[in-house]
């Protein structure tokens, strides 16, 4: 992390704005755990960071790449006040799972009250087991509450993100949040019209690429997408593209998550 590696304590009003760069080959069976402020910590408010996080690495065994930029992975209470400017590129080639948010890579309680607006870029070669998670926000996030704590509020991303590459599995890509696997309400989460999201898979990637823009724009990348190919590529090509968010109807989405799975 730009401060600390680990915390297991709160931290409190903290902020970096020096760069980070990590370059390298790593072929020992571990995780990349990384943050402006911290990689990990047990909770967090009022955190900003500045500073532009440059990953280029290759990876032969490792199970997880965790990438945000306030906190990469974070637990417990205490998680509000987030605000991220530097901008976040992950390039290489990655033998894991990649959740990359512009705030909070994957948090393990409710995030408020938190804003990005660097540019995030993944553009890399992944081969994963399972699905991964790029968001202006959030990257992944998937504990659920019954009793409402699981609640996201105020969430704003004005950054534009770009994923392109190859994956083996799903990458889902949100203006928000990445990936979420919880069924609670969450309210005041917004993409703003800065935060376009282009999603230029290679064609020799397996997976598909789940796109959902929360209250921003989606026009860009489908129309760049169009432009360079056709209007049914997805018919001949892979991966899929999938575009969500651009109607009301549920049976639309269901339809588009079903495709996915």
């Amino acid at each position: 992390g730009g401060v600390v590696g680990q915390a297991n304590a709160k931290i409190t009003t903290g902020g970096n704005s020096g760069n980070i760069l990590i370059k390298g080959t790593s072929s020992v069976g571990s995780q990349l755990i990384l943050g402006g402020i911290a990689g990990y910590a047990r909770g967090a408010e009022a955190t900003t960071n500045s500073g532009n996080i440059t990953i280029e690495e290759t990876t032969t065994v490792q199970s997880e790449t965790r990438i945000g930029g306030c906190i990469a992975t974070l637990q417990n209470n205490g998680v509000d006040g987030f605000t991220n400017s530097g901008n976040i590129s992950v390039k290489g080639t990655y033998n894991s799972i990649v959740y990359l948010g512009g705030a909070v890579a994957n948090p393990q309680k409710p995030v408020k009250n938190a804003t990005n607006k660097g540019a995030i870029t993944l553009d890399a070669a992944i081969t994963a087991s399972t699905s991964c998670g790029v968001g202006g926000i959030l990257g992944y996030f998937s504990t659920d509450a019954s009793d409402g704590t699981g609640t996201h509020s105020n969430l704003t991303n004005e950054g534009p993100i770009t994923v392109k590459g190859t994956s083996s599995y799903t990458i889902y890509t949100g203006g928000v949040i990445g990936a979420i696997n919880m069924s609670n309400k969450h309210t005041n989460l917004v993409n703003k019209e800065s935060g376009v999201i282009t999603v230029a898979m290679d064609e020799g990637s397996k997976g598909n690429a789940f796109v959902a823009g929360i209250g921003g724009s989606y026009l860009g990348a489908r129309a760049a997408i169009e432009f360079c190919k056709s209007q049914n590529r997805n018919l001949f090509e892979k991966p899929q593209i999938i575009f969500a968010g651009n109607t009301l109807s549920s049976a639309a989405l269901a339809e588009a998550v079903a495709l996915c799975e």
